[in-house]
């Protein structure tokens, strides 16, 4: 419906801007009228009191009950009880009762049975297998130990095993003859009995060689002397050494002895007055002490004398 009226806005004499005359009052004539003719319009056509007192002029609704609330325009209420708090908002499965228990919105529970609509598998251990059933109904299956036998094996895994299994059984063999041979290089012996000398391990294997060595190195085999028949019989390295010690002191003892001898003939040298060189070496000689030196440039030797 649109605007019928606008305002004149008079103003008073003098002023000539709103004189009054037929235009003015013919435009307030035009809209008294239709205003007139909107007002009966809508006192025809507007309901009366009572057939708007049964109208809702309210709703409401519980979220904890779901019950929606209606308030009409009289003040009476009217209430929807919808299954809003039945809601399901979690569930679990019972899997000993086979049942679905569904907890709603209010807190309160529904069971759903589910028997007839599933079919529980059996399960039954046997020579190879053991199954097990957890209270969730989950299946486990285990291999009992020495169950299984050649039947169930692939065919060239079977083979490729009793290959294996000869195999094994000559490399024991082998082993049990490397065994001997081994003991044989170590200590001369097989399964404790001594190689003859016809083995490549007769008089060379680890322990003649130990023996040999500490033989050479200090003259005794196994901590007893070798006998006089064997090599290294005063001809070791403990009994060489033993030689080499006794001219060591023999030379040490002669060393010293020169050394005395020296020094006696320097402190009887004092005064010495004549001194003669020939070719074959040099004379020292002291006429006031009877003391004659000479050394052989040859040899290198000291001559030394006394005389009276």
């Amino acid at each position: 419906m649109q605007k019928v009226y606008q305002r004149i806005n008079w103003e008073n004499y003098p002023s000539e801007d709103t004189p009054l005359n037929e235009s003015n009052l013919n435009r307030t004539d035009y809209a008294i009228d239709e205003i007139d003719d909107r007002v009966i319009a809508l006192d025809t056509q507007k309901a009366n009191v009572n057939d708007i007192s049964y109208l809702v002029q309210n709703v409401t609704v519980d979220d904890s009950t779901g019950v929606i609330t209606l308030t009409k325009y009289n003040g009476s209420t009217a209430t929807i009880q919808t299954t809003l708090n039945k809601i399901a908002v979690n569930f679990t499965y019972d899997y000993s009762t086979q049942s679905l228990i569904l907890t709603m919105n209010d807190g309160t529970s529904a069971t759903i049975s589910l028997a007839s609509l599933i079919q529980n598998n059996e399960f039954d251990d046997t020579a190879t297998v053991d199954f097990t059933v957890d209270s969730n109904g989950h299946v486990s299956a285990i291999v009992p130990e020495h169950s299984i036998g050649d039947e169930h094996l692939r065919t060239n895994y079977l083979a490729d095993i009793q290959v294996s299994e000869a195999n094994a059984a000559q490399s024991e063999s082998a082993a049990e003859a490397h065994k001997f041979n081994s003991e044989a290089w170590a200590v001369g012996t097989k399964a404790g009995t001594p190689v003859t000398n016809t083995d490549d391990q007769y008089q060379n294997n680890s322990k003649y060689w130990k023996q040999r060595s500490e033989a050479w190195a200090v003259g005794r085999i196994d901590n007893n002397p070798v006998p006089s028949t064997d090599m290294s019989y005063e001809n070791n390295s403990k009994w060489w050494s033993d030689v080499a010690k006794s001219y060591k002191d023999a030379s040490e003892s002669i060393k010293n002895e020169a050394a005395q001898l020296l020094q006696t003939a320097t402190d009887r040298l004092t005064g010495l007055n004549m001194v003669i060189n020939y070719s074959d070496g040099c004379l020292y000689y002291d006429v006031n002490g009877g003391i004659i030196l000479q050394v052989d440039q040859a040899t290198g030797n000291l001559l030394y004398g006394i005389t009276s």
